[in-house]
């Protein structure tokens, strides 16, 4: 059989010595080990993509939870929205028993997505909390529609609700 330029035998000499007579040989291959890798990745971690689910073959849009629910209504509209998501902080804060304080770099509100579990769990956190956080809790719970955890600092929400979250913490005036 003869060798083509994509594979060919790899012949070396190894021990102590030019004149060692122990020979290894070894057969190396031109495919690239590096498309495969990423490509087993990509469909390793697929499902931690954004899933759109549809309804009716449209994408379904969150709901917000009615107004009539919620203990505090939304009251504040910003001015502008970056594309990023960023809205200018109001001039002055609500009058609430809870605060979220933003970022100290940027001032951004500290709702962040969590990954847990090997990958098999999503988890919504929320920082920066002060004053009642058990209402923080409860006010929560209504907007997402999902269990609330409270941990050391920050509360837990279960799945993927940073941008819900957003969206009430703006519409309260933080």
């Amino acid at each position: 059989m003869l060798a083509s330029a994509a594979t060919r035998p790899v012949v070396g000499r190894v021990g102590f010595g030019a004149a060692s007579p122990h020979v290894v040989a070894a057969w190396t291959s031109a495919a690239p080990a590096a498309s495969y890798h990423s490509k087993r990745q990509a469909r390793k971690h697929a499902f931690l993509g954004q899933v759109r689910r549809r309804v009716n073959g449209q994408e379904a849009t969150p709901t917000p939870a009615p107004s009539g629910e919620l203990k505090y209504p939304l009251t504040h509209v910003p001015t502008t929205r970056l594309a990023n998501g960023w809205t200018p902080p109001p001039d002055n804060p609500p009058d609430l028993p809870f605060r979220v304080q933003r970022t100290a770099t940027g001032q951004f509100l500290p709702v962040y997505t969590d990954i847990k579990n090997a990958r098999s769990r999503v988890v919504t956190v929320v920082r920066n909390i002060d004053g009642d956080i058990q209402e923080m809790q409860r006010e929560l719970s209504i907007v997402c529609g999902a269990a609330v955890d409270q941990r050391a600092g920050r509360l837990e929400v279960a799945g993927r609700h940073t941008q819900n979250i957003r969206d009430w913490l703006v519409g309260l005036g933080f």
